[in-house]
């Protein structure tokens, strides 16, 4: 995956590594990378048994991690069997979740309320393309508060970016 997502996205998108990683679910491709100026975001290719789905996991409390935990998703089959790409995103800051030290900052706060999901959803379509010759047939987001917080966004400002989204307790 050498060549450049930057457009896929709205600002430049750093690839940091591109690694094997081996799961109970199956051998993905792990690949981490930051779109400017400071969204970390991971994506999780299987390797085999892709279902052409993509699902991407929101964040709780003020995030600042990659989260990419399916704990909710504990009756879903396939995704269970790694057969899904999962991505998830830090929302433009590390720390703790519940650290707000990032928020003086116009544009943290721009990429934690909307931004740092829809570009993270951008690159990693992208990524999927470049890597299986495809587009996702399904894309589907989850989160629990924040999370649903998140999902709420997703739906309200770019409804073109999942087939479906689950909003669990969302925070308001």
């Amino acid at each position: 995956l050498k060549q450049d997502f930057t457009p896929a996205a709205d600002g430049k998108v750093t690839l940091n590594s591109a690694t094997t990683l081996d799961t109970e679910q199956g051998n993905f491709c792990q690949v981490k990378g930051t779109l400017a100026p400071s969204i970390g975001f991971e994506v999780n290719l299987p390797l085999t048994h892709w279902s052409q789905r993509y699902l991407q996991l929101g964040c709780g409390g003020l995030c600042g991690s990659l989260n990419l935990n399916l704990g909710n998703a504990h009756t879903c089959a396939p995704a269970l069997r790694g057969e899904f790409v999962v991505a998830s995103t830090d929302m433009g800051h590390s720390g703790s979740m519940m650290d707000a030290s990032w928020a003086d900052d116009p544009q943290k706060r721009i990429d934690f309320a909307y931004r740092a999901h829809h570009q993270t959803a951008r690159i990693a379509k992208a990524l999927i393309h470049a890597f299986y010759g495809q587009q996702p047939r399904y894309a589907y987001f989850m989160g629990c508060s924040d999370g649903g917080r998140e999902a709420l966004m997703a739906a309200q400002r770019f409804p073109e970016d999942f087939d479906g989204i689950t909003a669990g307790a969302p925070a308001a």
